[in-house]
């Protein structure tokens, strides 16, 4: 998605992307559910791995458009251990730091959980060199552009 907070609007300037933030369909029973790790999209849960509701996810509030997306190279019973993996990280504490030392935020959530499928997962790392900000890290642009993934929905911006 693209988010509508200050932090959105930096990481989408700074790897020249539409979109901040990503996450991952966990359930789609009784509704979807978007396992992602977050600073505060959730008052009650803050920087932290959490699941929200779909409909959560993309309400206006947080986000200005999204997409969803189907990583092609990743089979159905892969996509489950994915999922199980990145469940096993909720309420893990939310770390954007740079690729050399612990971190856990959207991205590398999801990258992480990828990198035990049959066919490697290897995004490509940016490099940034911004104040307060320094060193490789990983954008939701490495997904978008990553070969292999079908889009199956894109918004229009969404009315605030």
């Amino acid at each position: 998605r693209a988010g509508t907070s200050a932090e959105s609007h930096l990481i989408q300037t700074l790897s020249d992307s539409e979109f901040s933030h990503i996450g991952m369909v966990v359930s789609l029973q009784p509704e979807p559910l978007i396992a992602h790790a977050t600073t505060d999209d959730d008052q009650q849960r803050l920087n932290q791995v959490l699941t929200s509701t779909l409909s959560d996810f993309i309400d206006p509030q947080l986000a200005r458009s999204f997409a969803i997306a189907r990583p092609l190279f990743v089979t159905k019973e892969e996509n489950k251990k994915t999922a199980a993996r990145v469940l096993q990280q909720l309420q893990q504490p939310f770390v954007l730091a740079e690729r050399s030392t612990e971190h856990l935020y959207c991205t590398t959530l999801l990258a992480d959980a990828l990198n035990n499928t049959a066919r490697p997962f290897q995004p490509k790392w940016q490099q940034v060199n911004a104040p307060l900000l320094s060193g490789e890290y990983l954008f939701p642009r490495a997904f978008a552009d990553y070969p292999g993934v079908e889009w199956v929905y894109r918004s229009a911006d969404i009315e605030h």
